[in-house]
């Protein structure tokens, strides 16, 4: 019976963001996505800057599965970081975004880690949340 609810709770916290309801009310109002139009859609939020090796080490996962996911998929920087900008502008089917107007914290979208948000049909579906934990959950679960 322990082992059932353990599993429940961790399979749990993959879809519990508790910022959920800021997170879509940011998305709509500051970077005008609409998830409600959206099918599959997945976005990343980099922080960009609170450690360069924890940066490099997410960037490095986002290479590897962005391949592999739909044509809907967003970064969102917490602030412009040209060599990132760079590196994934050679993937066609990814839209860099910027919180330019310093927004997120108003959201309290502000975290020390980096996400990857998955949404289908308006909904989220899993949130990896990229710490040391996270980014080999996320390296497992992630197609490809």
């Amino acid at each position: 019976m322990c082992w059932i609810s353990l599993l429940a709770m961790s399979c749990q916290r993959e879809t519990n963001f508790e910022r959920k309801d800021e997170l879509y009310k940011y998305l709509f109002n500051e970077q005008q996505i609409d998830l409600s139009q959206k099918g599959k859609l997945q976005l990343v939020v980099l922080q960009v800057g609170n450690c360069g090796a924890c940066t490099r080490e997410v960037l490095n996962l986002v290479e590897r599965k962005i391949p592999h996911f739909s044509d809907s998929t967003y970064v969102l920087m917490a602030r412009r970081d040209s060599s990132i900008e760079a590196n994934l502008a050679t993937f066609s089917k990814v839209k860099i975004l910027t919180d330019n107007s310093n927004m997120m914290p108003k959201y309290g979208l502000r975290y020390v880690t980096d996400y990857i948000f998955l949404f289908e049909a308006g909904e989220l579906k899993k949130t990896y949340r990229l710490d040391e934990y996270g980014l080999k959950n996320a390296e497992r679960q992630l197609k490809g």
